[in-house]
């Protein structure tokens, strides 16, 4: 059977975890954050390691995730199978908000 639960060793890697052990290690919110940029005070984007696997079919797990807050592209999601992915996404995602804001100034 496929494991549900993730956390990061320390390392950084996920592993596999039984559900007291996930759930402990859940609560703190430092654990799940790999990025957060404020791009203008309404618009955010949050990069997190999910600690579930997303993936319900064959395949990687997918346990990172990528979502924007405010703005025109709020709700915009994107989820990954590793965390090099997930951090190139973000910054993509928060370059790209950026130029579209000094498009909007200028």
């Amino acid at each position: 059977m496929r494991p549900l639960y993730y956390i990061l060793d320390a390392e950084g890697e996920p592993k596999p975890a039984e559900l007291l052990e996930w759930a402990k290690w859940f609560e703190d919110a430092a654990n799940r954050q790999l990025a957060r940029t404020e791009v203008k005070p309404d618009v955010t984007v949050s990069t997190i390691f999910l600690g579930l696997d997303h993936n319900f079919c064959s395949g990687k797990p997918v346990l990172w995730e990528t979502v924007i807050f405010g703005g025109p592209r709020s709700e915009e999601m994107y989820r990954y199978t590793n965390e090099v992915a997930a951090l190139k996404k973000h910054a993509k995602i928060v370059e790209e908000l950026r130029e579209d804001l000094e498009s909007d100034d200028g």
